[in-house]
């Protein structure tokens, strides 16, 4: 079930109102672990929107959870150059052979996204699938 705290948030960034979300992000405390990472997903998710991924670097270390991780990988493959997009690749493929990270909807979705930007659609669509997430 979906946090109550959290509808605000998520109804910011679904209507592409980023600068919303990370104003509402801050009001946000007392959330639990999941709601945490949770509420960073979409702030990471509302920085790449706005093209800001350095800012995503900045709050996303590299001994985050795997979903935060996924977003952290989105931006890097989005502000890469060409010759090191593969390592993104190379990530995904290594997450996909991980039972416990490939489940994961959030690490699912973005996923999905980074194949949808290198026009890999069959890749993409292998990932949603497998999810009953309603992003999805």
């Amino acid at each position: 079930m979906e946090q109550q705290e959290l509808v605000t948030l998520r109804s910011f960034f679904y209507t592409g109102n980023h600068q919303k979300v990370l104003a509402e992000a801050k009001s946000l405390s007392g959330l639990d672990k999941r709601g945490t990472v949770l509420r960073d997903i979409l702030v990471a998710r509302s920085l790449i929107g706005q093209g800001k991924y350095k800012e995503v670097f900045a709050l996303i270390d590299k001994n985050a959870a795997a979903a935060l991780q996924a977003a952290r990988l989105l931006a890097t493959y989005l502000s890469a150059a060409d010759e090191q997009k593969e390592m993104a690749f190379e990530t995904l493929r290594e997450w996909m052979t991980d039972s416990c990270i490939a489940s994961d909807p959030a690490v699912q979705l973005l996923s999905a996204q980074i194949y949808l930007e290198a026009q890999n659609y069959k890749e993409a669509l292998k990932l949603v699938v497998q999810s009953d997430a309603l992003e999805m």
